[in-house]
């Protein structure tokens, strides 16, 4: 029942996330215009991160993909963490690509959820694999 819980909690972070992007096309085209590192990238990257938001989140939902859903779910919640990491050492003054519900949060604060996320991604994935029988591959 938890695995559950964390899997519909994720699925609904990561489709409101991906459809505020794309609802927000225009302004999540330009915050990532901005980014020094991912500026020749944006084209691709306004569609694909919200879409592979989404695809997580159906993931989740899905009891036979649930696994397949964890594993991608820590993946994003990595890559995201890399990056408030490279944000809070190299300059704070990087715009912010998320949506206007974490705009007025400090990026200490943002960074402190990602790594909640992964946490409970990591408490989801143990509880699936015990659920699904597969000690080996994660045990803590």
């Amino acid at each position: 029942m938890t695995r559950i819980v964390i899997s519909y909690t994720l699925a609904l972070l990561f489709a409101y996330s991906g459809f505020s992007k794309l609802i927000n096309y225009y302004d999540f085209n330009y915050q990532l215009n901005r980014l020094p590192i991912l500026d020749h990238y944006s084209t691709l990257l306004v569609w694909l991160i919200p879409v592979l938001e989404i695809m997580v989140s159906s993931l989740l939902f899905m009891p036979k993909r649930r696994l397949e859903g964890f594993y991608a779910s820590f993946c994003i919640f990595f890559i995201f963490t890399f990056y408030l990491c490279s944000v809070l050492n190299f300059g704070s003054n990087l715009p912010c690509t998320c949506d206007n519900t974490w705009l007025t949060m400090s990026w200490p604060f943002q960074l402190l959820i990602n790594l909640i996320g992964i946490l409970f991604t990591l408490a989801g994935l143990l509880l699936q694999t015990r659920k699904m029988g597969r000690y080996t591959h994660l045990s803590l």
